[in-house]
């Protein structure tokens, strides 16, 4: 198993496993051609990270983080704005969520706390270490930029990787109510 910051020959595959895994979410929603062009956008974002699991030459996860999480979403808007235009014009009610989104909990937190806000492995290559080694990767990538500690969050229904978090030694601080779901944060120490 090899693990590879993202490049940009692995977009479609991030995306598609995105897509696939992650679909219940408000990014997924907003389709594949803004999920290419917010991955493009955090390559070039210095306090952002996505790395790539190879099983061979076969993507097959991905995880992404992030420090000064408060401060995402508005390096996004001025990166994505002509994609957020488009989608808002097609869809105007979308707007609505991304405005809710904007108060996630996560952005409020002006403490320094790397956040993975995406970890998605291939079915099949699940159970064969491939998330730990993600979270492993990305623990790294925040010790390099000074944090001694990091969170990820996760709807409460989704049983499969809240046991994950436990079972690798994240301890779960809290559960909150954001847009009708339960959301579990785990935490963990670098």
């Amino acid at each position: 198993m090899v693990i590879k910051k993202i490049e940009f020959t692995n977009i479609n595959d991030v995306v598609q496993i995105h897509l696939s895994y992650l679909d219940q979410g408000l990014l997924s929603s907003l389709g594949e051609d803004f999920l290419k062009d917010f991955y493009y956008a955090l390559i070039s974002n210095n306090d952002a990270f996505t790395l790539v699991a190879y099983k061979g030459k076969k993507v097959v996860g991905f995880t992404s983080g992030a420090i000064n999480v408060n401060q995402l979403p508005i390096f996004l808007i001025g990166k994505l704005w002509l994609r957020l235009i488009k989608i808002a014009i097609k869809r105007p009610l979308t707007i609505v969520s991304l405005a809710k989104l904007t108060f996630y909990p996560s952005f409020k937190n002006h403490q320094k706390t790397g956040e993975i806000f995406a970890l998605s492995i291939f079915p099949e290559a699940r159970k064969q270490g491939v998330g730990k080694l993600l979270i492993k990767k990305a623990k790294n990538e925040f010790k390099k930029r000074r944090i001694s500690r990091f969170q990820i969050s996760i709807r409460d229904t989704m049983q499969g990787p809240n046991t994950f978090y436990q079972k690798i030694g994240l301890k779960k601080v809290k559960t909150v109510s954001f847009l009708g779901d339960s959301i579990n944060f785990w935490q963990g120490k670098i």
